[in-house]
């Protein structure tokens, strides 16, 4: 009798739902159970296809310096939860070819602090282990760019996602094709790189205005603009550090407003964030 009611709670998918939303939503911790019996199985990986289809990776923290133990880290966080470094390849490995995850939205904030070798590491895990050949269903990808200075993985997933960033100067030079973002966002160092670009090719400000206007490609509408300002710079002066105030160049922010004004059928939002 008990044997014949086991199996009547392991084939009832509601009571199955009920169990696994019990457990630990960590995954890693609960692995065991897709032994139990294929149903388990089978929820328990619908369950983690559900979850990780928004994926949110970041490391907490001061960089990593060598000089002070205390900054050197084991981990990161994936979705809020603390993952080994180590485990990274496995974990994204078992995500695609096991649950058979098909990530639509990636975030990856501050790898770069746990370390350069493990950031380009991580960068060729996400595209060779995490996404793999379902790189057409990411539609949002965030500061995975940063640690390359966009490669060619990352200037063909502009191509196709409806929200990037942070986009770099060189990237938005190269787009040749129309294309319509729901979100783009851009950071102040781009911003620079392209009053930097005009002032150097320009003979006065007026003349950089209309170089601007020329790079600013009109193929590139943006529903919502989110610029990440950040307007203290540190630098060295006979080897001491400092910082200043430095103002954002306001010229570009206009013309690319103005590019998607053009087109009425666009509306335009813009988010500011500030950085200290």
């Amino acid at each position: 009798m008990s044997e014949l009611l086991f199996r009547k709670v392991l084939n009832n998918e509601h009571l199955l739902e009920n169990i696994l939303d019990h457990l630990s939503e960590d995954f890693t911790k609960n692995v065991s159970i897709r032994l139990v019996n294929s149903s388990f199985n089978a929820n328990f990986l619908r369950s983690i296809r559900l979850n990780y289809r928004r994926m949110k990776m970041e490391c907490i923290g001061a960089p990593e310096n060598v000089f002070y133990p205390e900054t050197i880290k084991d981990h990161i966080y994936i979705n809020y939860r603390k993952v080994k470094k180590t485990v990274v390849p496995n974990y994204f490995r078992f995500l695609r070819n096991v649950a058979k995850v098909k990530v639509e939205e990636i975030i990856v904030k501050n790898i770069s602090n746990a370390g350069r070798v493990f950031a380009e590491k991580f960068h060729d895990l996400v595209y060779n282990e995490l996404i793999g050949s379902n790189r057409a269903n990411v539609s949002k990808l965030i500061g995975l760019g940063e640690l390359c200075a966009e490669c060619d993985d990352c200037n063909e997933m502009i191509h196709q996602c409806r929200e990037y960033g942070p986009v770099l100067f060189d990237t938005l030079c190269r787009l040749s094709s129309f294309k319509i973002f729901d979100k783009l966002h851009v950071t102040s160092r781009t911003l620079e790189d392209f009053a930097n670009f005009c002032s150097f090719f320009a003979g006065c400000k007026e003349d950089s205005v209309v170089l601007l206007d020329s790079v600013v490609r009109p193929e590139i509408s943006v529903d919502h603009l989110v610029l990440w300002i950040n307007e203290s710079k540190v630098f060295y002066e006979n080897g001491v550090k400092k910082r200043d105030h430095y103002y954002m160049p306001r010229e570009v922010i206009d013309i690319m407003l103005k590019r998607s004004q053009d087109k009425p059928r666009i509306r335009q939002a813009v988010t500011v964030t500030l950085l200290f």
